[in-house]
């Protein structure tokens, strides 16, 4: 009986060690998955832009040339303005604008700072 007692302790702690570390190995990889929902979350949270995120990158994307020129009553207003209309280019980054002239390609010495609201939306 002896024999037999110490043969079943031996079996019981076994199949107790192999469930533990069986459970061990389980809770690592619930750990490591919830880990990597984690970062993948928040890498999305950083990639979202705002509104006016977008609208100033379509803005900086592009080198911008003037052709005409309307007042708000839809007015052409171009041989008025003629010494205005050139080149012009936005740095998303800095919010800051420059004005080139159009047949030399020089700066004009206009330049400035525009910024963008992160709705998109004039702010008073």
């Amino acid at each position: 009986m002896n024999k037999k007692t110490k043969t079943l302790s031996s079996i019981l702690l076994g199949f107790t060690l192999a469930l533990t570390g069986c459970a061990g190995t389980k809770a690592e990889e619930n750990h490591g998955k919830q880990k990597q929902e984690q970062v993948a979350k928040e890498t999305k949270k950083e990639n979202k832009l705002t509104k006016g995120q977008k609208m100033a990158n379509i803005l900086s994307e592009a080198n911008w040339q003037g052709t005409r020129v309307y007042d708000k009553d839809k007015n052409d207003l171009t041989k008025e303005n003629a010494n205005f209309i050139g080149l012009a280019k936005y740095d998303a980054k800095s919010g800051r604008y420059e004005f080139f002239d159009a047949k030399t390609g020089a700066s004009r010495g206009d330049k400035g700072t525009f910024f963008i609201t992160n709705n998109g939306k004039k702010e008073y």
